[in-house]
């Protein structure tokens, strides 16, 4: 009898039916809240509705990324305004960056793991503040951001972020923050942030009023001004590469945004799919194919740099920040960087070996 009642409870649960009954509900009952807070206080309803817009929802994680996560070669934290943020990591050798978007986990695009590794490529991805595995209960576009940043300075050999949409919006903050990483890559990406503040204020179905106290609370927060947060004005001055897959049928970050956003960057391309929307896209075969090439082309053309630049000058040696010429004395090899020798033309070591055997010097 008692199993009987468990699997009639587990189907309600589970039933489409009933969510699509229980959603729309929610829905209604969030809207009336504001309602009733709008008629009361118009800064009150533009508060709550900040902290609601802000609020974060962990979902159930699938198998495939317990096992994924499971085969990490290392589990570490990082740390992000005094909390620790749960980061994993697989392979060796240079670091990719996974980062996931708005309500997601970093183990959501743990399908481009297995090929990137056998690629040669240590991949690396964290649950964002708020998100998966990570302490917290809101987080916004500056704060993933800012953990992106985090990330990137606390992890050796960046070479490149694959991101997911609102992931993709916080990494080009960074990148436009200056932060140097040599390719991007992404996925679903949104164009305007403020949009989604609208967007939202309109499923909420708050009055003009409220919205803009709202936006405007919300530029508070961020210690920026919305136009400050102008992507496509922003990415105009980035020379990173960048490859950007959107699907035909997102429904949740519409193409046009996509196409929008490799309008305005100087250096980017867009590969259109069909039928695969906003999260199947992750998963596809063809999709991780076309970032491996994309990738692999960036490998090639850094490599080519590097030969036409020795070709170029091949009497400099650049390392580091400092350009460095040979020691002029017959059969030395070293470099002249920092020297005691007035002319620079003598590295430290003979400048020290003329003077101790110099017997005008030798007891000075």
């Amino acid at each position: 009898m008692f199993q009987t009642v468990q699997k009639a409870t587990n189907f309600i649960k589970n039933s489409t039916n009933v969510r699509q009954i229980i959603i729309p509900l929610k829905h209604k009952l969030i809207r009336t809240k504001f309602q009733i807070l709008s008629k009361i206080s118009l800064t009150w309803a533009a508060k709550q509705g900040m902290e609601l817009f802000f609020r974060t929802h962990r979902y159930k994680r699938p198998e495939r990324e317990y096992k994924l996560l499971q085969n990490a070669t290392e589990r570490f934290t990082f740390n992000w305004q005094g909390k620790e943020l749960a980061a994993w990591a697989w392979g060796t050798g240079p670091t990719i960056l996974l980062v996931h978007g708005w309500n997601g986990r970093g183990a959501q695009l743990g399908s481009f793991v297995v090929p990137l590794v056998a690629a040669g490529y240590r991949v690396v991805t964290y649950d964002a503040p708020g998100h998966g595995d990570s302490p917290g209960h809101q987080a916004s576009l500056m704060d993933l951001s800012e953990s992106i940043s985090a990330a990137v300075g606390q992890l050796d050999q960046i070479v490149g972020v694959i991101a997911h949409s609102l992931g993709a919006a916080a990494t080009t903050l960074t990148l436009t923050e200056g932060k140097q990483i040599p390719w991007v890559v992404y996925i679903a990406p949104p164009l305007q942030p403020r949009d989604y503040v609208y967007k939202y204020a309109k499923f909420l179905k708050v009055s003009p009023q409220v919205t803009s106290l709202m936006a405007a609370l919300m530029s508070v927060h961020f210690h920026r001004s919305w136009e400050s947060l102008d992507i496509p004005t922003l990415v105009k001055s980035l020379n990173t590469p960048l490859l950007v897959i959107h699907d035909q049928e997102d429904k949740d970050v519409l193409l046009s945004e996509g196409a929008a956003l490799v309008k305005a960057w100087p250096r980017a391309e867009l590969i259109a799919t069909q039928g695969l929307g906003h999260r199947r896209i992750l998963h596809q075969e063809e999709v991780i194919k076309q970032v491996l090439a994309f990738i692999q082309t960036q490998k090639t053309e850094l490599a080519q740099a590097i030969v036409i630049n020795q070709t170029q000058q091949p009497t400099r040696i650049l390392t580091g920040r400092v350009s460095a010429r040979k020691c002029n004395q017959e059969g030395c090899k070293n470099l002249v960087l920092e020297t005691l020798d007035k002319t620079g033309y003598k590295c430290s070591t003979c400048l020290i070996d003329a003077e101790l055997f110099n017997p005008a010097l030798r007891w000075a």
